[in-house]
C-alpha cells in the first residue's frame, strides 16, 4: 500500500513539472489569442490571395487599374497596382469574406501577397501552369503562411504542405460541346439498336448461333426428326445437307430472337446442346436488353461530342483539365490530357478545339456554363504553345472573353453549347481547404469547423454563388424527354425489310404460275359467257310452246320433239367446248355423237309426219298416229 501511494505521488509531481511553461489553449477557436513570441503583439501572417470571380476579389485594385487606363491584373508584376498588396482589399467574394472572418477572430495582422510575389525558388521546384500549386510550394518554402482561394486538397499537394480542415467539397463533372438538339436525327441512329454490343461481341454471338445450329443438325439429322424431313424427298447428297444446315441455322436465329428453343431435339446429346445454347441466349439477350434500354433512353439527353470518359478514351480524343487534378483522374491516359492553368482558357479549348471533353468544378460550372456571367483572358495567338490565360511569349496576343456582354457580341452566351454529360463513372469529389503553415493550422482550422457547423459558410456561398448565378441557357422541354421514334428507326427498317423480303420470295416462288392462273380464270369466264350466249341463241330457235313441255300431259310427239331439241343443244355445247379447248392448246375428250350434231326436230300433230336429220346421213320418219321408226347414222 505504501509503495502504491508513493508511486502515485511521484506521478503527480512529474506531471506538474512537465506541464510548467506550456501554453495549451482549451479552445483553438479562440478570440484574439495568437501572438508573436513576446506574447503581447498580435501575430502577423503573410497571406497570398489568388483571385476568382465572386470567390476572392479585390474591387479596389480593379477600380484603380481602370482609372489608370491599364488592364487589371494583380498576378502580373508589370500590371499590379499598389492596391493589390493591401490585404484588406481582398475582403470580397465568399472565400475572401470567410478568410477575414477567421483572421479577425484570431486577431491576426495580414500582409497581402499575390502571384506577382512568386519566388524564383518555387519556380525551380514547380514549372507547371497552376498558380494554385505554385502557392502551395511557397507555403512549403516558408515564403507564405497561408494561401487564400478555393484550393483543392489533393494528394500531391498534401505531400508539399499542410492544409486546414475542409470547408467545402467540389464535385467534378465531365462537360462536352453540344453537337445537335434533342430529337435531331443522325444517320448512325439507324443502326442504334446494335450499339449495346461492340463488333467483336456481335461476331461471337453470330458465331455461337451458327455453331449450335450445326451441332444440333449433326446430332439430330440422322433420325426421324421432323425438322429435317425435307418436302422434296428427291433431293439427295450435298443438296439435302445444305438445305438442312440452312434450316437449322434459321431455327437457331429464331431461338435467339424469340428467347425460346425452336429446334426439335429427340436425343439426349441434342438436348444437352440445346440447353447450352439457351443458357448462352438467356445471358446474352438479358445483357443486350439492359444495355439497349440505357442506349435508347440516352436520346433524351442533349447530344454531345462525348457521352462519358469511356467514350472519350474510345474516340482517342483530348481531355482538358486543370493541372491540379491531373494525377487524380487516373482513367484518362496521359496522352489524352491537355493540362490548363484556368477554367476560362480550358473552356475555350473545348469550344474551339482540340478538346472534346473537359473536367470542371461546380463553381465555375455555375458561373461560366449555366449563368454565362464571367470574363477572363486567353492567349489566342496560334503561335503560343499552351493557350493559357497569359501567353508564354509576351509579344503574342491576349484576347478578353466577356460572357456577360450585351446581346450581339461574339462572346454572348457562347458556352450554352457546352453541356454536362452526367457521367456517373467520373465520381470525383475533391475537398476544398487552404494550404497553411503548421504554426497556425489548428487555429484557422478550428474557426473553419465552427463556421461550417453554424452554417455561415453555406450562407456565404449562397449569397455570392448560388443566388447570383442562375441558369440562363435554354433547358429541355418536358415534352422532349420521351423516347424518340428515330432511336427505333433501325428496328422498323430491319423488321419491315424482312417482311417485305418474305413477300418478295413468295412472289418469286409462284411467279410462273400466277400468269397462267389469271389467264385461265379469264378465259373460263369468257367461255362461260359464250356458252350462255350460245344457249340463248339456241333457245331463240325453239318455239316457245316447246320449251316447257310437261312429260306427264304432253303427247308422244311433243315429248320426242323436246328430247330432240335437248340433244341438239347438248351437241352444240360439246362442239363449243372442243373448239375452246383446242384454242387454249388443251386436249379434251369428246365422245362420238349419233344423230345429234346440229340436228333439228319437228313434231307432227295428229296425222302429221316427223323426221330427224342428223349431221350425218341418217334420217327418221314417224307416222302421224304416233307409231313410226327412226334410224340414222351421225358422223
Amino acid at each position: 500500500m505504501r509503495l502504491e501511494l508513493f508511486a502515485a505521488v511521484l506521478l503527480l509531481a512529474a506531471s506538474l513539472v512537465c506541464g510548467q511553461g506550456v501554453d495549451r489553449p482549451i479552445d483553438w477557436a479562440c478570440m484574439d489569442c495568437v501572438f508573436e513570441a513576446d506574447g503581447v503583439t498580435p501575430l502577423t501572417i503573410r497571406a497570398m490571395f489568388l483571385p476568382g470571380t465572386d470567390v476572392v476579389e479585390n474591387p479596389t485594385a480593379e477600380r484603380k487599374a481602370a482609372s489608370l487606363g491599364i488592364d487589371y491584373s494583380c498576378s502580373d508584376p508589370e500590371l499590379a497596382v499598389d492596391e493589390c498588396f493591401v490585404a484588406r482589399n481582398w475582403d470580397e467574394g465568399w472565400v475572401g469574406k470567410l478568410a477575414f472572418r477567421v483572421f479577425d477572430n484570431l486577431g491576426l495582422r495580414v500582409v497581402g501577397l499575390t502571384a506577382a510575389n512568386f519566388s524564383a525558388a518555387s519556380a525551380q521546384l514547380y514549372d507547371g501552369p497552376s498558380t494554385f500549386t505554385r502557392c502551395v510550394w511557397e507555403v512549403s518554402l516558408g515564403n507564405v503562411d497561408i494561401c487564400i482561394g478555393d484550393f483543392w486538397e489533393t494528394e500531391e499537394r498534401r505531400r508539399i504542405a499542410t492544409f486546414t480542415s475542409l470547408f467545402d467539397l467540389d464535385t467534378m463533372r465531365l462537360v462536352t460541346k453540344k453537337t445537335g438538339n434533342v430529337g435531331d436525327y443522325k444517320p448512325d441512329e439507324l443502326l442504334g439498336i446494335f450499339t449495346p454490343f461492340d463488333r467483336m461481341v456481335w461476331a461471337l454471338v453470330v458465331a455461337n448461333i451458327f455453331f449450335a445450329s450445326f451441332a444440333i443438325y449433326m446430332v439430330e439429322s440422322g433420325g426421324n426428326n421432323e425438322d429435317y424431313k425435307l418436302e422434296n424427298t428427291a433431293e439427295l447428297g450435298l443438296v439435302r445437307i445444305v438445305l438442312g444446315l440452312v434450316k437449322s441455322c434459321y431455327l437457331g436465329f429464331l431461338s435467339f430472337l424469340s428467347f425460346a428453343p425452336a429446334h426439335r431435339v429427340n436425343k439426349w446429346s441434342g438436348r444437352i446442346i440445346s440447353f447450352g445454347f439457351m443458357v448462352f441466349t438467356y445471358i446474352t439477350v438479358a445483357s443486350y436488353s439492359a444495355k439497349l434500354i440505357d442506349s435508347l433512353l440516352s436520346s433524351v439527353q442533349q447530344p454531345g461530342k462525348v457521352s462519358s470518359l469511356t467514350d472519350l478514351i474510345g474516340q482517342g480524343g483530348k481531355m482538358c483539365m486543370l493541372d491540379a487534378i491531373g494525377d487524380i483522374v487516373t482513367q484518362v491516359p496521359e496522352f489524352n490530357r491537355v493540362r490548363m492553368d484556368n477554367y476560362g482558357p480550358m473552356l475555350e479549348k473545348l469550344y474551339n478545339g482540340p478538346c472534346i471533353g473537359a473536367i470542371i468544378g461546380k463553381t465555375p460550372y455555375q458561373q461560366l456554363v449555366l449563368a454565362q456571367n464571367a470574363s477572363f483572358t486567353v492567349c489566342s495567338d496560334p503561335r503560343d504553345p499552351f493557350g493559357f490565360s497569359t501567353c508564354q511569349n509576351e509579344t503574342h496576343t491576349v484576347e478578353e472573353i466577356n460572357l456577360g456582354c450585351t446581346d450581339g457580341c461574339s462572346s454572348y452566351r457562347k458556352y450554352c453549347d457546352i453541356i454536362d454529360t452526367e457521367d456517373t463513372s467520373l465520381n470525383l469529389v475533391v475537398g476544398v481547404a487552404w494550404p497553411v503553415a503548421a504554426s497556425i493550422k489548428h487555429y484557422v482550422s478550428s474557426w473553419l469547423v465552427n463556421f461550417r457547423l453554424t452554417g455561415q459558410i453555406t450562407l456565404l456561398r449562397n449569397s455570392y454563388i448560388n443566388d447570383r448565378y442562375v441558369n440562363v441557357c435554354p433547358t429541355l422541354p418536358e415534352t422532349s424527354r420521351g423516347l424518340k421514334i428515330e432511336r427505333l428507326a433501325g428496328t422498323y427498317v430491319i423488321s419491315a425489310g424482312l417482311m417485305v423480303l418474305g413477300v418478295v420470295v413468295f412472289i418469286w416462288q409462284n411467279w410462273r404460275h400466277l400468269p397462267n392462273e389469271i389467264r385461265n380464270v379469264t378465259e373460263e369466264e369468257k367461255l362461260d359467257g359464250e356458252l350462255e350466249n350460245e344457249n340463248h341463241e339456241i333457245d331463240e330457235d325453239v318455239p316457245e310452246r316447246l320449251r316447257h313441255v310437261n312429260p306427264y300431259t304432253a303427247v308422244e310427239g311433243e315429248i320426242i320433239a323436246e328430247m330432240t331439241y335437248q340433244l341438239a343443244a347438248l351437241g352444240r355445247r360439246l362442239d363449243t367446248l372442243e373448239v375452246n379447248a383446242r384454242r387454249k392448246g388443251q386436249i379434251i375428250f369428246i365422245p362420238k355423237k349419233k344423230g345429234l350434231a346440229n340436228g333439228n326436230g319437228h313434231s307432227g300433230l295428229a296425222n302429221g309426219n316427223g323426221h330427224m336429220n342428223g349431221n350425218g346421213k341418217g334420217n327418221g320418219h314417224m307416222n302421224g298416229n304416233g307409231n313410226g321408226n327412226g334410224n340414222g347414222n351421225g358422223n
